[in-house]
């Protein structure tokens, strides 16, 4: 065996090109940071902290990511939701025989700040804050079985709140979440119908929905 060829092996076996390559470092997760141009669907239910399920409210809500803003972004969105009295009535309904009912209709619009928490085990989430604006709806009543008693009232109202939440996702597109609010909203009625042997054209009661609120829903993101 030559001397040109053992030194063709030597240099062969120790060649970097036959060493082993280096394992690739894991990647980091990925964020679920709201990102321009993605879109968030959500269904929702939400109640009165204080005082608890006094009212509740079912709903629907949009929000599409804008433009990226430092580390978040900002994003513009829209809610719908319907409300209804519980407790309250079922206590005036027992205590006087009369049917009571509250419902209120709120279309809202909102602007949020969605941001990373860049923290190890916060992954899943997307963080937010926001403000929002729209209008309440407000229909009310009383009646009686027999007749005797039937009022109504109406009212319509702007509303402002502040709040903030977070999504936690399983899987890509599949979240659940949760916001706390604070939501300013009130106003007069203006009741009319018939109380007995009375006919009201022009009565006036306020009504408050003004307060802390804890909301709950499901969504997917598009």
């Amino acid at each position: 065996m030559s001397r040109a060829f053992v030194a063709f092996a030597t240099v062969a076996i120790c060649s970097p090109a036959s060493a082993q390559e280096p394992a690739a470092a894991p990647s980091a997760p990925s964020s679920r940071l709201l990102k321009p141009g993605n879109i968030d669907l959500r269904a929702m239910m939400d109640s009165d902290a204080a005082p608890p399920i006094a009212s509740i409210d079912l709903g629907a809500g949009a929000d599409v990511g804008l433009l990226h803003a430092g580390p978040g972004t900002i994003a513009l969105g829209g809610e719908f939701q319907f409300g209804f009295c519980t407790i309250p009535c079922l206590v005036l309904n027992a205590l006087t025989g009369l049917q009571w009912g509250v419902r209120y209709f709120m279309p809202f619009g909102r602007l949020a700040y969605h941001f990373d928490p860049r923290m190890s085990g916060f992954e899943k989430l997307d963080v937010y804050g926001f403000s929002q604006v729209g209008l309440v709806l407000v229909s009310s009543g009383v009646s009686s079985a027999d007749g005797k008693v039937s009022l109504t009232g109406t009212d319509t109202s702007l509303a402002i709140g502040l709040g903030a939440g977070a999504r936690v996702f399983f899987g890509d597109t599949l979240f659940l979440g949760g916001e706390g609010r604070f939501r300013y909203a009130r106003g007069k009625q203006k009741f009319e119908g018939t109380f007995g042997n009375i006919t009201i054209t022009d009565e006036q009661a306020s009504w408050n929905l003004t307060g802390l609120n804890l909301v709950v829903f499901i969504g997917a993101r598009i």
